[in-house]
């Protein structure tokens, strides 16, 4: 699709991704004398209102601007940098952290109340009972 030929044996595959590799490992971007992107040039058509059209004077006006003062400023930066991932696996983290205590001593909580209620149940039940003796004749 590329004309780029594909690895059909093993061998040539290993050699293509560590050629890549070391490609990657060794370039750095401030060594690149990349042509520039685009090249072009740019035409606009205007009408000087302080011209005058007469019918009487038939001849053309042409005004040349040359642009010679145009700076081009192409400048390169990461998307995200690796401070940025830092800083969100954190607050994930923290996230999840202060969830999994939140829920933890909800779980505590909800214990506690569970044996506070039994053990007031049980003791209201003992405080009704009424101790039956067998009556002998």
């Amino acid at each position: 699709m590329l004309g780029i030929p594909d690895c059909n044996d093993t061998e040539t595959s290993i050699y293509s991704n560590a050629t890549t590799y070391r490609i990657l490992a060794e370039f750095t971007w401030h060594q690149c004398a990349c042509p520039r992107l685009c090249t072009g040039l740019s035409f606009s058509i205007s009408q000087d209102a302080n011209w005058m059209y007469s019918a009487k004077i038939s001849f053309l006006r042409i005004l040349l601007i040359f642009q010679d003062a145009t700076i081009d400023i192409i400048s390169e930066y990461y998307a995200y940098t690796m401070m940025s991932l830092l800083c969100d696996i954190g607050s994930i983290l923290g996230l999840m952290l202060g969830i999994c205590i939140l829920t933890f001593i909800q779980i505590i909580e909800v214990a506690f109340y569970f044996l506070k209620n039994k053990i007031k149940n049980e003791n209201k039940t003992r405080k009704n009972v009424i101790k039956v003796s067998a009556i002998s004749n």
